[in-house]
């Protein structure tokens, strides 16, 4: 138990570092690029806020690398100081260093759901919305956000509360794909009976084979299925910062349309197996420091992380797109990376401790390959 800890705070402590020096990174990053885009009302109070507020999101999309990173430079550092040597003599194999590793990665497991479905995508809404208002005046154009609702095509141009769209155009169409309407209202709020929506301000043009029909109404109702969970509060936010709840409704909305949903069943993969890919990260970590990188330095340790984070991160990136486009299993591309981890580690872990053992299972007891200049184990 005592070893357990020792570990345990270890790991975590490196994590932890590692942690807090991607994020200020990644902050200062994302604060110049933001500041290279203000206009308008998007100015540098627009700018902090919007950093603050995709700040969770951020960390819930480093927290892989962090672990793998941070497992690396935690149990590093008992290699360096012998320590592994000394708990290798002990009795522990490779298996169980990469196990105890793991303990500490539950808490950013923990963290990440959390972040992932609570904090995050709550935060990247109302991120998303203040940063489309400042950039645009409703009735402006500009990028905005289009869906269809049977024959309705609608664009929406910013979103303000949980039920309320702002900018709302409409263009609608008859059985022939010909246009016979289109309306402007200056924004949609949805009704307390939970049956559509309640356009106001609205401006009106009717089309016909003979002339055109322009008027206004002060309001009108706009029924439709479509509830703020699946249009109005995630319109504006990408698949991947949506909770799992939310990808649900919106894969329900896109099939009831006709349309393909597959970029959300991708995104709902990601999230269920981002805890196994946290852990099969570390697992990997633990036998990089038992076998190939068990005398390197600390920089070398880190950039292997780097490299093996970056090759992780792209195998999802593109394996994800790939089974969109050629319509295999999203949970194929997913798990693949995640079972080729944990597949090396084992490897690595086995060839660490045969080779420790002089090619006999594996006691616990290291030969001299397994100590550095210097080092001494003790009865």
């Amino acid at each position: 138990m005592i070893i357990v800890r020792y570990v345990f705070w270890t790991v975590l402590a490196a994590m932890g570092l590692v942690l807090f020096v991607f994020i200020a990174l990644n902050t200062v990053v994302a604060l110049v690029d933001e500041l290279g885009g203000t206009r308008g009302s998007y100015q540098v109070a627009q700018v902090l806020e919007y950093i603050a507020l995709t700040t969770p999101r951020r960390i819930y999309e480093l927290i892989p690398y962090v672990c793998l990173i941070g497992a690396l430079a935690g149990l590093g550092v008992l290699a360096a100081g012998s320590e592994l040597v000394v708990l290798r003599a002990s009795g522990v194999s490779t298996l169980w260093l990469g196990l105890a590793a793991m303990i500490p990665a539950l808490l950013f497991v923990a963290l990440g759901v959390a972040l992932g479905e609570w904090i995050a995508p709550a935060a990247e809404e109302r991120a998303e919305a203040s940063r489309a208002a400042a950039f645009h005046d409703v009735r402006g154009t500009g990028p905005s956000t289009w869906f269809r609702d049977g024959n309705l095509f609608v664009r929406v141009s910013a979103r303000k509360g949980a039920s309320t769209l702002d900018g709302v155009s409409q263009y609608v169409f008859d059985d022939a794909q010909e246009l016979v309407a289109a309306r402007r209202a200056l924004r949609a709020q949805y009704r307390e009976q939970g049956d559509g929506w309640r356009l106001v301000d609205i401006r009106e043009t009717r089309f016909s084979s003979e002339r055109l029909e322009l008027g206004t109404q002060e309001s009108r109702v706009w029924l439709t299925s479509a509830t703020p969970q699946a249009l109005a509060s995630k319109m504006l936010v990408e698949p991947s910062k949506l909770t799992i709840a939310d990808l649900g409704a919106r894969i329900d909305y896109l099939e009831s349309e006709g349309f393909d949903a597959g970029e959300f069943r991708l995104a709902i993969w990601r999230k269920l197996a981002q805890p196994f890919a946290i852990l099969s990260l570390v697992l990997l970590a633990a036998s990089f420091v038992s076998g190939p990188l068990r005398e390197a330095g600390m920089g070398l340790r880190i950039g292997a992380g780097i490299l093996v984070g970056l090759g992780f991160k792209y195998a999802q990136d593109l394996l994800g797109p790939a089974s969109v486009v050629f319509g295999f299993s999203p949970a194929i591309a997913v798990l693949l990376p995640v079972g080729i981890c944990i597949v090396a580690a084992l490897w690595l872990i086995r060839s660490a401790d045969v080779r420790s053992s002089g090619g006999r299972p594996s006691v616990g007891c290291p030969n001299e390959d397994d100590l550095a200049a210097g080092d001494e184990v003790r009865p």
